[in-house]
């Protein structure tokens, strides 16, 4: 069974429109319509907006795991699932309330049987106290799904290598490929620190320049941004940083920005190293890393008429004068009025 069709079913289940769940989610009817016909791969992101507002594992939505459920995380406070029966009120419906606050009934269903793994996202807990009767506040929820501990400020540090040229053949840690160290905070669990040079992952928020923070992996969740290493014939390794996809179709590496084209990882001979932990940002980035991510952040409604452009052979100067001379006659017309 694939990513489209675990959607639909816990569409199905949790009675919701695909209009609404595209709502809910922030995307448009068009995208969620592709991913739910596997036509189109939803990023990272979107599979754990979806998964979180159905109160599923991202690993069940990615067929990694069969059980919704995604047991890495403790069992959260039960006093938030009573905190959620109070919140609901006694008079109104489970579907009556999820109708008021934008969230899954089935979800809202589960978090009121303590059922859910891990704590909803601060995105669906501020929608559920926004509706909430008998009191119960974004605060209360926020306290009860454990967000608001405080960790003692004397935290630990990790002291991790940053890497510079890699030598083929040796183990991605080894001293050689050493050219400094940063200290980050060791409940990061990351093992390495890779420099960004390019900008593949600006529409990601990476730029160049960047200190990617990196835990040592040899295989990764598909969507996840992943370092990937290729052989090269002098004697040393190329890292790339890019998002990584597993399908039918085989394994792919997916930049963050349309200029660049996807690496089919057999083909091309590059290895899974590490998955990205975070990345870090030295300097405040300038004016024109705005403009150059506008170039290709793109609407979502935008994809398929920017496809359709290209495949009828226009070029960008023809679209907008084409666009211009469209606009012109529309004003004309009004005026006309």
């Amino acid at each position: 069974m694939g990513l489209g069709e675990r959607i639909k079913i816990l569409r199905s289940q949790a009675d919701i429109e695909r209009d609404g769940l595209a709502k809910a989610i922030g995307i448009t009817y068009h995208a969620l319509s592709k991913y739910e016909t596997n036509e189109r791969e939803p990023d990272y992101q979107t599979i754990r907006k979806i998964a979180e507002y159905f109160g599923v594992s991202t690993d069940y939505l990615l067929g990694i795991n069969e059980s919704e459920h995604d047991n890495g995380y403790p069992n959260f406070s039960m006093a938030f699932a009573d905190l959620m029966k109070r919140a609901q009120g006694s008079n109104r419906s489970i579907n009556e309330y999820a109708l008021d606050a934008g969230v899954s009934a089935t979800y809202i269903s589960r978090l009121q049987r303590g059922l859910v793994s891990k704590p909803p996202g601060v995105d669906v807990i501020r929608k559920l106290s926004a509706r909430a009767d008998n009191g119960v506040t974004y605060r209360d929820l926020m306290d009860a799904a454990g967000y608001l501990v405080v960790e003692p400020a004397d935290f630990s540090l990790a002291h991790i290598p940053i890497l510079g040229t890699i030598r083929a053949g040796l183990p991605i840690l080894a001293e050689e490929n050493i050219e400094g160290y940063l200290d980050i905070p060791d409940n990061m669990q990351a093992d390495y620190v890779l420099r960004v040079v390019g900008d593949s992952m600006i529409g990601s928020g990476i730029i160049d320049g960047d200190l990617a923070i990196c835990r040592e992996n040899q295989m990764a969740n598909s969507g996840q941004i992943v370092v990937a290493i290729k052989d090269l014939a002098n004697g040393y390794s190329e890292a790339t940083l890019k998002y990584y996809f597993e399908n039918g179709k085989g394994r792919t590496l997916r930049p963050a920005n349309p200029n660049y084209e996807e690496i089919d990882m057999v083909s091309d001979g590059y290895r899974i190293a590490g998955t990205l932990v975070a990345s870090v940002r030295q300097d405040a980035p300038g004016y024109q890393v705005y403009k150059d991510y506008l170039t290709v952040c793109g609407r979502e409604e935008w994809t398929e008429v920017i496809e359709k452009a290209a495949q009828g052979g226009f070029k960008p100067e023809q679209v907008r004068d084409l666009l211009e001379m469209q606009i012109e006659i529309a004003k004309k017309m009004r005026g006309l009025k």
